[in-house]
């Protein structure tokens, strides 16, 4: 049997799983401004798995740092694939011309291993964190692949879900979760403690008007990407949503939330309720010996050091 013990870094890098869209754009520029990345896994989701590679190449661009990129899933596990093409576009960043345009840093693309093999070869030389973007298919791989796997990992920090049962794709669901439910339930049922950033982080919080003009600004590389790449929701709702942002910024500065929750959570497969995380709140529920808390739910984040991270990000 494989022994468990991992030599374990000084400074634990980071793999980001995505499904790069809009959003995930934005939270890339954020972790790699910020944090030592070792690889950025592509995975089905907003787009199609290969627009992905070259979304995910187009930030390292604009960023310009080569990190691998390797392609993974371009399917759920059991269901059909789902698109949010009406709120990331076609090609998964808003099919903005000047985005388009760009060649992107397609020489970082790795295809010799896929990103499931790549997390499970990654995590077997010393520890990792990951953050997950997008639906949680690679993640779910690599544990069947490696049941050992999310023992070798240090922390995982995943957007999805929510926190008050308020859903952005069926009435109850989050996309991530919703888009591949039975990778989501194994990757809860597999790891002891999971950082979540539910959905109703992002349309709680709003950006103050005087921060739109450096968000934006067309003279700065990254503000320009930004405001290319949100351009359609800049325009259909007059505001830009952080979403997908708030994950890295959790791993940066876990002190950036007004609340945190330690809870024990099950998600459902079946029925209306599929993709819908339900937590047992310790207030009312009594945990039994199975129902270990095995998530924080990060929420309520403090405008003051989200805009402090989201500014010097694009610098």
């Amino acid at each position: 049997m494989e022994a468990n013990t991992i030599p374990v870094e000084e400074t634990v890098p980071y793999v980001i799983d995505t499904d790069c869209g809009v959003d995930d754009s934005m939270a890339l520029v954020i972790a790699i401004s910020n944090l030592d990345i070792d690889a950025i896994t592509a995975v089905s989701g907003n787009t199609e798995v290969e627009n992905v590679v070259k979304n995910v190449s187009k930030v390292l661009e604009i960023c310009d740092k080569k990190i691998p990129i390797y392609k993974g899933a371009d399917r759920p596990i059991l269901k059909a694939p789902e698109r949010a093409t009406k709120y990331h576009g076609k090609d998964g960043l808003a099919d903005n011309p000047e985005v388009m345009a760009m060649e992107g840093y397609m020489d970082c693309y790795n295809d010799e291993v896929t990103a499931a093999q790549y997390l499970v070869r990654r995590a077997k030389e010393s520890e990792i964190n990951l953050i997950c973007l997008g639906p949680l298919t690679n993640i779910a791989i690599a544990c069947f692949l490696y049941p050992q796997f999310p023992s070798r990992i240090n922390k995982i920090f995943v957007m999805g879900g929510t926190i008050l049962g308020k859903g952005n794709t069926s009435v109850n669901a989050e996309f991530n979760f919703l888009a591949d439910p039975e990778a989501t339930f194994r990757v809860f049922k597999s790891f002891k403690m999971v950082d979540i950033v539910p959905w109703e982080a992002s349309p709680t919080f709003v950006i103050p008007e005087e921060y739109y003009d450096e968000l934006t600004d067309p003279d700065k590389p990254k503000s320009r990407f930004i405001a290319n790449t949100h351009w359609d929701q800049l325009k259909r709702l007059k505001k830009l949503m952080i979403c997908d942002g708030f994950t890295p910024m959790v791993a940066i500065d876990p002190s950036i939330c007004d609340s945190c929750e330690e809870l024990h959570c099950e998600v459902f497969l079946q029925g209306d309720a599929q993709g819908q995380i339900s937590y047992a709140w310790p207030n009312f529920t009594s945990l039994s010996s199975k129902e270990k808390i095995n998530c924080r739910v990060h929420y309520d984040f403090d405008v003051e050091k989200t805009m402090k991270i989201l500014l010097s990000s694009l610098k």
